[in-house]
Protein backbone atom coordinates (compact mmCIF):
# COMPACT_ATOMS: atom_id res chain seq x y z
CA UNK A 1 0.00 0.00 0.00
CA UNK A 2 1.76 3.42 -1.29
CA UNK A 3 2.50 5.59 1.81
CA UNK A 4 -0.42 8.63 1.92
CA UNK A 5 0.89 11.96 2.35
CA UNK A 6 -0.25 15.33 4.33
CA UNK A 7 1.34 18.36 4.74
CA UNK A 8 1.24 21.17 7.32
CA UNK A 9 2.70 23.94 8.60
CA UNK A 10 3.91 24.27 12.26
CA UNK A 11 4.73 27.09 14.53
CA UNK A 12 8.26 25.84 15.58
CA UNK A 13 9.67 29.46 17.59
CA UNK A 14 9.33 27.69 21.41
CA UNK A 15 11.27 24.86 20.08
CA UNK A 16 14.25 25.96 18.44
CA UNK A 17 16.28 28.96 18.10
CA UNK A 18 15.41 30.81 14.76
CA UNK A 19 18.46 30.49 13.38
CA UNK A 20 18.90 26.39 13.69
CA UNK A 21 17.71 25.20 10.61
CA UNK A 22 19.68 22.57 9.98
CA UNK A 23 18.47 21.46 13.34
CA UNK A 24 14.27 21.70 13.51
CA UNK A 25 14.46 19.76 10.07
CA UNK A 26 16.63 16.96 11.87
CA UNK A 27 14.97 16.53 14.46
CA UNK A 28 11.29 17.57 13.26
CA UNK A 29 12.30 14.43 10.42
CA UNK A 30 13.21 11.98 13.05
CA UNK A 31 9.75 11.70 14.37
CA UNK A 32 7.67 8.50 13.19
CA UNK A 33 5.35 9.27 10.00
CA UNK A 34 7.55 12.29 9.24
CA UNK A 35 8.76 12.13 5.77
CA UNK A 36 10.10 15.41 4.91
CA UNK A 37 10.66 18.74 7.02
CA UNK A 38 11.42 22.20 4.81
CA UNK A 39 12.10 25.11 8.19
CA UNK A 40 11.84 28.32 7.55
CA UNK A 41 14.30 30.17 10.22
CA UNK A 42 12.76 33.75 9.19
CA UNK A 43 8.83 33.06 9.73
CA UNK A 44 9.71 30.17 12.54
CA UNK A 45 7.81 27.53 10.68
CA UNK A 46 7.95 24.19 9.28
CA UNK A 47 6.36 22.67 6.92
CA UNK A 48 6.35 19.27 7.34
CA UNK A 49 5.11 16.50 5.24
CA UNK A 50 3.76 13.28 7.18
CA UNK A 51 2.07 9.93 7.04
CA UNK A 52 -1.33 10.54 8.64
CA UNK A 53 -1.43 6.84 9.54
CA UNK A 54 1.68 7.31 12.01
CA UNK A 55 1.26 10.48 13.01
CA UNK A 56 -1.34 13.24 13.17
CA UNK A 57 -0.78 17.59 12.83
CA UNK A 58 -2.10 17.24 16.69
CA UNK A 59 0.78 15.00 17.43
CA UNK A 60 3.01 16.79 16.08
CA UNK A 61 2.34 20.25 17.19
CA UNK A 62 1.83 18.78 20.75
CA UNK A 63 5.58 17.54 20.71
CA UNK A 64 6.96 21.16 19.22
CA UNK A 65 5.21 22.82 22.71
CA UNK A 66 6.47 20.09 24.97
CA UNK A 67 9.94 20.70 23.46
CA UNK A 68 9.89 24.11 23.56
CA UNK A 69 8.60 24.28 27.66
CA UNK A 70 12.05 22.09 28.11
CA UNK A 71 14.91 22.50 25.89
CA UNK A 72 14.17 26.32 24.64
CA UNK A 73 17.32 27.99 24.03
CA UNK A 74 19.59 24.67 24.08
CA UNK A 75 22.44 23.95 21.99
CA UNK A 76 22.60 22.03 19.11
CA UNK A 77 24.36 18.93 20.61
CA UNK A 78 21.82 19.59 23.83
CA UNK A 79 18.91 19.30 21.39
CA UNK A 80 20.31 16.12 20.07
CA UNK A 81 21.18 14.15 23.15
CA UNK A 82 18.80 15.80 26.46
CA UNK A 83 15.84 13.49 27.41
CA UNK A 84 14.03 16.74 26.90
CA UNK A 85 13.38 16.34 23.45
CA UNK A 86 10.63 13.61 23.84
CA UNK A 87 10.69 10.82 21.20
CA UNK A 88 7.71 8.62 22.29
CA UNK A 89 4.17 9.13 22.56
CA UNK A 90 3.06 12.54 24.03
CA UNK A 91 0.25 13.09 26.44
CA UNK A 92 -1.62 15.51 24.24
CA UNK A 93 -3.44 17.23 27.43
CA UNK A 94 -0.25 17.36 29.78
CA UNK A 95 -1.76 19.55 32.48
CA UNK A 96 -4.92 18.23 32.39
CA UNK A 97 -7.94 20.68 33.35
CA UNK A 98 -5.71 23.58 33.92
CA UNK A 99 -5.24 24.30 30.30
CA UNK A 100 -4.57 28.34 29.93
CA UNK A 101 -7.53 30.14 28.31
CA UNK A 102 -5.60 30.27 25.37
CA UNK A 103 -5.72 26.48 24.45
CA UNK A 104 -9.35 26.23 24.70
CA UNK A 105 -9.27 29.19 22.11
CA UNK A 106 -6.74 27.01 19.94
CA UNK A 107 -9.69 25.77 17.24
CA UNK A 108 -9.55 29.75 16.63
CA UNK A 109 -6.18 31.38 16.68
CA UNK A 110 -3.73 30.58 12.92
CA UNK A 111 -0.74 30.02 14.72
CA UNK A 112 0.70 26.79 16.56
CA UNK A 113 1.81 26.55 20.23
CA UNK A 114 2.02 29.37 21.88
CA UNK A 115 1.54 32.67 20.76
CA UNK A 116 4.67 34.78 20.03
CA UNK A 117 5.27 38.98 20.29
CA UNK A 118 4.85 38.76 15.98
CA UNK A 119 1.86 36.84 16.39
CA UNK A 120 -0.15 39.10 18.49
CA UNK A 121 1.94 42.43 16.75
CA UNK A 122 0.71 40.66 13.57
CA UNK A 123 -2.97 39.93 14.58
CA UNK A 124 -3.65 43.53 16.56
CA UNK A 125 -2.22 45.19 13.32
CA UNK A 126 -5.03 43.04 11.31
CA UNK A 127 -7.56 44.04 13.60
CA UNK A 128 -6.57 48.01 13.75
CA UNK A 129 -6.87 47.74 9.33
CA UNK A 130 -10.56 46.40 10.26
CA UNK A 131 -11.36 49.00 12.71
CA UNK A 132 -10.11 51.57 10.71
CA UNK A 133 -12.56 50.56 7.56
CA UNK A 134 -15.53 49.96 9.60
CA UNK A 135 -14.72 53.49 11.20
CA UNK A 136 -14.56 55.32 7.46
CA UNK A 137 -17.41 53.44 6.20
CA UNK A 138 -19.60 55.75 7.31
CA UNK A 139 -17.80 58.95 6.36
CA UNK A 140 -17.15 58.08 3.05
CA UNK A 141 -20.06 60.25 1.74
CA UNK A 142 -19.17 63.36 3.35
CA UNK A 143 -15.51 63.09 1.85
CA UNK A 144 -16.37 61.54 -2.01
CA UNK A 145 -17.06 64.81 -2.81
CA UNK A 146 -15.11 67.11 -0.75
CA UNK A 147 -11.46 65.42 -0.52
CA UNK A 148 -11.84 62.43 -3.00
CA UNK A 149 -8.25 61.59 -3.70
CA UNK A 150 -7.39 61.84 0.21
CA UNK A 151 -10.28 59.24 0.50
CA UNK A 152 -8.89 56.68 -2.21
CA UNK A 153 -5.68 56.97 -0.46
CA UNK A 154 -7.19 56.09 2.95
CA UNK A 155 -9.85 53.32 1.47
CA UNK A 156 -8.69 52.51 -2.28
CA UNK A 157 -12.24 52.28 -3.05
CA UNK A 158 -12.79 52.37 -6.98
CA UNK A 159 -15.70 54.54 -6.48
CA UNK A 160 -13.50 57.55 -4.96
CA UNK A 161 -11.00 56.74 -7.55
CA UNK A 162 -13.93 57.30 -9.92
CA UNK A 163 -14.63 60.21 -8.63
CA UNK A 164 -11.36 61.57 -8.04
CA UNK A 165 -11.29 60.96 -11.86
CA UNK A 166 -13.73 63.25 -12.55
CA UNK A 167 -13.33 65.98 -10.44
CA UNK A 168 -9.35 65.74 -12.62
CA UNK A 169 -11.73 66.15 -15.62
CA UNK A 170 -12.78 69.04 -14.76
CA UNK A 171 -9.52 70.61 -13.38
CA UNK A 172 -9.97 70.04 -9.71
CA UNK A 173 -7.09 67.82 -9.45
CA UNK A 174 -4.12 66.37 -11.27
CA UNK A 175 -5.27 62.77 -13.00
CA UNK A 176 -1.44 61.38 -12.06
CA UNK A 177 -2.55 61.84 -8.55
CA UNK A 178 -5.86 60.32 -9.17
CA UNK A 179 -3.63 57.12 -10.21
CA UNK A 180 -0.88 57.17 -7.89
CA UNK A 181 -3.19 57.66 -4.84
CA UNK A 182 -5.79 55.23 -5.71
CA UNK A 183 -2.86 52.60 -6.74
CA UNK A 184 -1.34 53.37 -2.95
CA UNK A 185 -4.15 53.14 -1.59
CA UNK A 186 -5.36 49.99 -2.80
CA UNK A 187 -2.02 48.19 -1.62
CA UNK A 188 -0.84 50.11 1.40
CA UNK A 189 -2.26 47.52 3.74
CA UNK A 190 -1.33 43.74 1.05
CA UNK A 191 2.01 43.51 2.98
CA UNK A 192 0.48 42.55 6.22
CA UNK A 193 -1.70 39.85 4.05
CA UNK A 194 1.31 38.34 2.31
CA UNK A 195 2.59 38.21 5.66
CA UNK A 196 -0.21 36.28 7.19
CA UNK A 197 0.67 33.31 4.59
CA UNK A 198 4.11 33.65 5.41
CA UNK A 199 3.74 33.28 8.82
CA UNK A 200 0.84 31.36 9.72
CA UNK A 201 0.39 29.52 6.22
CA UNK A 202 -2.33 27.06 6.51
CA UNK A 203 -3.08 28.03 10.03
CA UNK A 204 -5.58 30.71 8.54
CA UNK A 205 -7.53 27.47 7.08
CA UNK A 206 -7.10 25.75 9.91
CA UNK A 207 -8.78 28.51 12.04
CA UNK A 208 -11.72 28.34 9.46
CA UNK A 209 -11.97 24.56 9.20
CA UNK A 210 -11.07 21.50 10.63
CA UNK A 211 -11.49 19.59 7.32
CA UNK A 212 -7.75 17.67 6.74
CA UNK A 213 -8.65 17.69 2.94
CA UNK A 214 -9.12 21.54 2.85
CA UNK A 215 -5.75 22.16 4.55
CA UNK A 216 -3.97 20.01 2.00
CA UNK A 217 -5.59 21.51 -1.15
CA UNK A 218 -4.88 24.96 0.27
CA UNK A 219 -1.39 23.28 0.64
CA UNK A 220 -0.80 21.91 -2.40
CA UNK A 221 -2.00 25.39 -3.98
CA UNK A 222 0.97 27.17 -2.65
CA UNK A 223 3.41 25.10 -4.96
CA UNK A 224 2.05 25.85 -8.33
CA UNK A 225 4.00 27.29 -11.45
CA UNK A 226 5.44 30.51 -9.74
CA UNK A 227 4.41 32.24 -13.27
CA UNK A 228 0.72 31.25 -12.53
CA UNK A 229 0.94 32.35 -8.65
CA UNK A 230 2.48 36.05 -10.19
CA UNK A 231 -0.30 36.31 -12.76
CA UNK A 232 -2.55 35.51 -9.60
CA UNK A 233 -1.56 38.02 -7.37
CA UNK A 234 -1.49 40.86 -10.73
CA UNK A 235 -5.16 39.59 -11.49
CA UNK A 236 -6.12 39.41 -7.86
CA UNK A 237 -7.52 43.20 -7.95
CA UNK A 238 -10.35 42.09 -10.37
CA UNK A 239 -14.03 41.54 -8.79
CA UNK A 240 -14.83 38.16 -7.71
CA UNK A 241 -11.38 36.91 -7.26
CA UNK A 242 -10.99 36.12 -3.35
CA UNK A 243 -8.06 38.98 -3.25
CA UNK A 244 -7.05 37.90 0.58
CA UNK A 245 -6.84 34.55 0.09
CA UNK A 246 -4.13 35.14 -2.92
CA UNK A 247 -1.96 37.21 -1.05
CA UNK A 248 -1.72 34.58 2.00
CA UNK A 249 -1.03 32.29 -0.50
CA UNK A 250 1.97 33.75 -1.83
CA UNK A 251 2.73 34.01 1.41
CA UNK A 252 2.83 30.93 1.98
CA UNK A 253 4.57 29.96 -1.20
CA UNK A 254 7.68 32.01 -0.42
CA UNK A 255 7.16 34.41 -2.48
CA UNK A 256 9.93 37.56 -1.98
CA UNK A 257 8.21 40.79 -0.63
CA UNK A 258 9.86 42.68 -3.11
CA UNK A 259 8.45 40.77 -5.95
CA UNK A 260 4.86 40.40 -4.70
CA UNK A 261 4.73 44.46 -4.14
CA UNK A 262 6.11 44.84 -7.65
CA UNK A 263 3.20 42.48 -8.81
CA UNK A 264 0.49 44.05 -6.24
CA UNK A 265 1.21 47.12 -7.18
CA UNK A 266 1.01 46.40 -11.37
CA UNK A 267 -2.09 45.14 -10.79
CA UNK A 268 -3.24 47.91 -8.59
CA UNK A 269 -2.15 50.51 -11.15
CA UNK A 270 -3.79 48.82 -14.33
CA UNK A 271 -7.18 48.62 -12.09
CA UNK A 272 -6.85 52.28 -11.13
CA UNK A 273 -5.76 53.41 -14.16
CA UNK A 274 -9.00 51.47 -15.63
CA UNK A 275 -11.46 53.01 -13.29
CA UNK A 276 -9.93 56.42 -13.34
CA UNK A 277 -10.20 56.48 -17.08
CA UNK A 278 -13.99 55.18 -16.81
CA UNK A 279 -14.42 58.69 -14.27
CA UNK A 280 -12.13 60.70 -16.70
CA UNK A 281 -14.33 59.90 -19.81
CA UNK A 282 -17.56 60.39 -17.57
CA UNK A 283 -16.07 64.31 -16.60
CA UNK A 284 -19.04 66.33 -15.26
CA UNK A 285 -22.11 63.71 -15.52
CA UNK A 286 -20.10 62.01 -12.47
CA UNK A 287 -19.39 64.98 -10.58
CA UNK A 288 -22.55 66.11 -10.56
CA UNK A 289 -23.62 62.41 -9.15
CA UNK A 290 -21.10 62.44 -6.94
CA UNK A 291 -22.48 66.30 -5.40
CA UNK A 292 -25.90 64.95 -5.37
CA UNK A 293 -24.66 61.97 -3.17
CA UNK A 294 -22.50 65.02 -1.18
CA UNK A 295 -26.29 67.00 -0.30
CA UNK A 296 -27.73 63.62 1.04
CA UNK A 297 -24.40 62.15 2.85
CA UNK A 298 -26.13 61.97 6.43
CA UNK A 299 -28.73 59.99 4.65
CA UNK A 300 -26.85 57.59 2.65
CA UNK A 301 -24.01 56.79 5.77
CA UNK A 302 -27.23 56.18 7.82
CA UNK A 303 -28.18 53.84 5.21
CA UNK A 304 -24.76 52.17 4.75
CA UNK A 305 -24.59 51.97 8.74
CA UNK A 306 -28.63 50.26 9.06
CA UNK A 307 -27.49 47.74 5.72
CA UNK A 308 -24.30 46.88 7.48
CA UNK A 309 -25.88 45.50 10.66
CA UNK A 310 -29.06 44.10 8.97
CA UNK A 311 -27.54 41.84 6.05
CA UNK A 312 -25.51 39.61 7.92
CA UNK A 313 -28.50 39.26 10.09
CA UNK A 314 -30.51 38.20 7.21
CA UNK A 315 -27.97 36.16 6.07
CA UNK A 316 -28.27 34.24 9.14
CA UNK A 317 -31.88 33.81 9.24
CA UNK A 318 -31.75 32.39 6.04
CA UNK A 319 -29.22 30.10 6.41
CA UNK A 320 -31.19 28.64 9.40
CA UNK A 321 -34.11 28.40 7.40
CA UNK A 322 -32.50 25.96 5.21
Amino acid sequence: MPTQRTTAVLEVAGAHRATEKALTEETLGQRPGVLAVQADPIAQTAVVTYDPAQTSMVELASWVRECGRRCTGRSVAAHRTTSAAPTGTLDLDPVGDQLPTTTRWRRFTPWQGPATRVDVALMAAILAVVALGLVLRPLEPFLLASHPVALEFLTGDLTAIGAAAAFARIGETPLWLVVVAGAVGMVKFDWLTWWIGRRWGGGIIKMLTTSERAQRVAAHATKVNPWILRAAVVLAVLPGVPTAVVYAMAGWARMRLATFLLLDLAGALLMTGLVAGLGYGLGQRAVDLVLLIDEHASAVSLTMIILAAVIPLIKRRIRRNR
